[in-house]
């Protein structure tokens, strides 16, 4: 026997355990991909129903969604509606108020000037008064002379410089009675 022989021995028994270590190999990979190939099924088993529940919940989620958005569509509408109310009645009541308050001080103007006049002629019964100053013109009136509602410190007030003459001040320069009766 020469080398030779020894060598394609070696090499023949060397070939031998490299098939037998690879049909080892592959029947246990073929073990191992039978038990992950039962574990997908199991898997997929079980997570089939899961994911059908959770599609379910998920369809349910979105019908209950698509009611509330109906919902606050109403709820908007319904609340422009009421802004819209609000508006109007606050626009009806508004412009009243206004009148009535203008004519609540047009009336309070008028009791004034009616007092003011009233005192004037009971000033006028009780003491011939002096003629009356122009209008507009506070300078006329003396210091310490009777004013127009009889006091000499109305007649100071009234001759202050930059102040104009009040209303019942006015209103005492004004010719008694009724107007255009003179």
């Amino acid at each position: 026997m020469d080398w030779g022989d020894v060598l394609d021995g070696a090499l023949s028994f060397f070939l031998i355990v490299c098939g037998v270590g690879i049909g080892y190999v592959c029947l246990r990979l073929g073990g191992v991909l039978g038990r992950t190939s039962t574990s997908v099924r199991e898997l997929t088993d079980e997570v089939v129903p899961i994911l059908t529940r959770a599609q379910t919940t998920v369809d349910g989620i979105n019908l209950e969604l698509s009611r509330v958005d109906e919902i606050m569509v109403t709820a908007v509408n319904a609340t422009k509606g009421a802004e819209k109310t609000v508006g109007t009645i606050q626009k009806t009541v508004s412009a009243p108020a206004r009148k009535a308050s203008g004519l609540a001080a047009a009336l309070k103007e008028a009791a004034a000037t009616f007092r003011a006049r009233r005192q004037a002629e009971r000033v006028e019964i009780e003491e011939p008064a002096p003629p009356p100053p122009a209008v507009g013109a506070p300078a006329a009136y003396e210091a310490g002379a009777p004013g127009p509602n009889g006091s000499a410190e109305a007649a100071e007030q009234a001759a202050a410089p930059g102040r104009g003459p009040s209303l019942s001040q006015i209103a005492w320069a004004l010719p008694k009675g009724r107007p255009g009766a003179e």
